[in-house]
């Protein structure tokens, strides 16, 4: 019972992970609309993530000392984050931003195959289908067009879904002695600095011109916060499959914010996608024995 409580709980911040994660990208939009690029984004989230969350985790954690135990864990999640950044944001300079986001999401398949090895069993039927259709329905709902098949955009694009495994993985290792707030802190430790010294060198630094551009870069400031708690606090209570899988709503819930906020049009197939992804997650999430 307390086992299944857990569970849902982890379900439920994954969710909320996903949610929060999802408002980026139009913020972001908002943001290079108003004159600023996407390495200043970058930093600017990497700091806010060492600051704020550093003072939040002393004040509820009484302490930011991190265990020995989980030095290593945590030196990953550093790892996975900057993967992640520079990866899934870097790629779609070289390719449509449907593709790379398809081929970014193609890290729940990855961890539903690494808890397999991990098991020496092969996924339930019904627990395979459920990822399978969930990413049928995002290649619907992204609609990608593959006219510009560069291999770095292609490379980037995964080397930013394999930071994902890295990230929820090794997460789930560091929260085992380690409170998600502190982690969420630590895991900003290798992005500031390497995107500070990549921005000023590059001299790519550009904040916002306009008043919605800087409200935009700390809503997403904001929403980064929330959702890479999330994801940590997630993965502490629930299997890294089952919120991988939740983290396909992500796209879906960033199609939506975009329509409701820059008024982007969907279309029949786009919607038939969204609803086989929340099918998709809706029935995954239940399955208990089909593992």
């Amino acid at each position: 019972m307390i086992k299944a409580q857990g569970q849902q709980k982890g379900l439920m911040l994954a969710f909320l992970a996903a949610s929060s994660l999802a408002f980026i990208t139009t913020f972001a939009r908002l943001m290079y609309d108003a004159g600023s690029t996407p390495l200043t984004l970058i930093t600017s989230r990497g700091a806010l993530g060492l600051i704020v969350m550093f003072i939040v985790a002393r004040l509820v954690c009484g302490q930011i000392a991190l265990p020995r135990a989980a030095w290593r864990a945590t030196a990953m999640c550093c790892v996975g984050l900057v993967m992640i950044s520079f990866g899934y944001m870097m790629s779609v300079a070289y390719i449509p931003i449907g593709l790379a986001a398809l081929i970014f999401y193609t890290f729940p398949l990855v961890i539903l195959a690494y808890e397999a090895i991990k098991a020496r069993k092969m996924p339930g039927p019904k627990r395979l289908a459920t990822f399978l259709f969930a990413f049928a329905g995002l290649g619907l709902a992204l609609g990608p067009s593959f006219e510009t098949l560069n291999p770095i955009g292609v490379a980037l694009a995964f080397i930013g879904g394999l930071g994902t495994v890295v990230f929820f993985l090794a997460g789930a290792k560091a929260s085992e002695t380690v409170e998600p707030i502190l982690l969420a802190a630590y895991a900003n430790l290798l992005l500031f600095p390497l995107a500070l010294v990549i921005m000023l060198t590059t001299d790519t630094f550009s904040l916002p011109q306009t008043t919605l551009g800087w409200i935009a870069l700390c809503c997403a400031g904001v929403a980064n916060l929330i959702g890479v708690t999330a994801q940590m606090a997630a993965v502490k209570f629930a299997s890294a499959g089952n919120v991988a899988l939740i983290h396909n709503i992500e796209p879906v819930v960033s199609i939506a914010f975009a329509w409701f906020v820059l008024g982007e049009t969907l279309s029949p197939l786009q919607l038939t996608g969204v609803t086989l992804v929340i099918i998709a997650i809706f029935y995954g999430t239940r399955l208990t024995k089909d593992i």
